[in-house]
C-alpha cells in the first residue's frame, strides 16, 4: 500500500505527464481561430458573384457610360462607348459642345479635337489606351476573363488599407500594362486600382502609377458598377480627375460607323 508521499509523488508524475497534451490542447482554439487567406481562384470567384455572377458580367457586349469629369484642367462631360470587340469612342464635351473625340474600330485608332479640320490618325498610345479601356477595372470585362484576353492574374499580397486588409491581385497584360486591385474584404469588387499607365496618353512622356477609387456601386442590368471614382498620381498625391457616373446603358446597340474615323 501507498502512504501520503507515495500518493504525492503518484500525482506528481501523471501531472508532468499530462502538460504536454494540456499545452496541445491549449493551443488548438488559437490555431482554429486563425482564417485561411483566400487563394487567387476564390478570390477571382468571389469579385465574379459581387459583380452579378459570371453569366451576368459576360452577356454585357457593350456598354454606354455618361459621366461627369473634373480635372485640373479641364471641367465637363464625357461619353464612353465600348464593345467587346475592340471597339472605343470618347466624347468630351463642354456646355453640350464636342471638344475631342478619339475612337478605335478595333485596329486603327482617331483623334479629332475642337477646331481640327479632320480626325488625324491616333498616336500609338492612345490607340493603345483606347483599346485597354474595357479591360480596366470595373469596366466590361470581369476579371475572371482576363486570362482569356491574354492577362496573367497573380495574388501579391494583402494590404492594410483603411484599417482593412486588402488581398491585392496583380493583372499584366500582353501590352505591358500593369494594374494592382484592391479587392474589398467584405465586398469583394475592386474599390481601388493601381495601374501603371499614362493619365494623358498623348501628352505624358512615361507611364506612371495612378490610383483610382472606386464607390456608389449600384445595381444596373444585372451587374454591379461604381457611380463614382477619382484618380491620384501615387507618387506626388496630387488628384488628377474626380468622376460622376451620371448614366450606364447596358448593350446598347452601336453603329460600325460610330467608331470609324470621324
Amino acid at each position: 500500500m501507498l502512504d501520503r508521499t507515495g500518493f504525492r509523488l503518484l500525482r506528481v508524475a501523471a501531472w508532468q505527464r499530462a502538460l504536454p497534451l494540456v499545452g496541445l490542447i491549449s493551443a488548438l482554439p488559437l490555431a482554429a481561430s486563425t482564417p485561411r487567406e483566400p487563394t487567387l481562384s476564390e478570390l477571382v470567384e468571389r469579385n465574379a458573384a459581387a459583380m452579378g455572377g459570371k453569366a451576368a458580367v459576360e452577356a454585357v457586349s457593350s456598354i454606354e457610360i455618361d459621366l461627369h469629369l473634373v480635372q485640373v484642367d479641364f471641367e465637363g462631360d464625357a461619353l464612353w462607348r465600348l464593345d467587346r470587340t475592340g471597339h472605343a469612342r470618347v466624347d468630351l464635351l463642354v456646355d453640350g459642345q464636342r471638344v475631342l473625340t478619339e475612337t478605335r474600330d478595333g485596329l486603327r485608332g482617331w483623334q479629332w479635337p475642337l477646331g481640327a479640320a479632320q480626325a488625324d490618325e491616333a498616336s500609338t498610345d492612345t490607340l493603345r489606351h483606347l483599346g485597354r479601356m474595357a479591360l480596366y477595372p470595373n469596366q466590361l470585362f470581369g476579371l475572371h476573363e482576363l486570362a482569356r484576353r491574354g492577362g496573367r492574374l497573380e495574388l501579391k499580397d494583402f494590404e492594410e488599407v483603411g484599417g482593412k486588409r486588402f488581398p491585392v491581385v496583380q493583372c499584366t497584360l500582353p501590352d505591358g500594362y500593369v494594374g494592382l486591385y484592391y479587392l474589398d474584404p467584405a465586398s469583394f469588387l475592386i474599390t481601388r486600382a493601381r495601374e501603371l499607365r499614362k493619365f494623358r496618353p498623348e501628352r505624358d512622356v512615361a507611364p506612371r502609377w495612378l490610383e483610382t477609387s472606386f464607390s456608389d456601386f449600384r445595381a444596373v442590368g444585372g451587374t454591379r458598377r461604381p457611380f463614382a471614382f477619382s484618380l491620384k498620381d501615387v507618387a506626388s498625391g496630387v488628384l488628377l480627375q474626380l468622376a460622376t457616373v451620371k448614366s450606364v446603358l447596358i448593350n446598347p446597340a452601336f453603329d460600325s460607323e460610330l467608331f470609324a474615323r470621324p
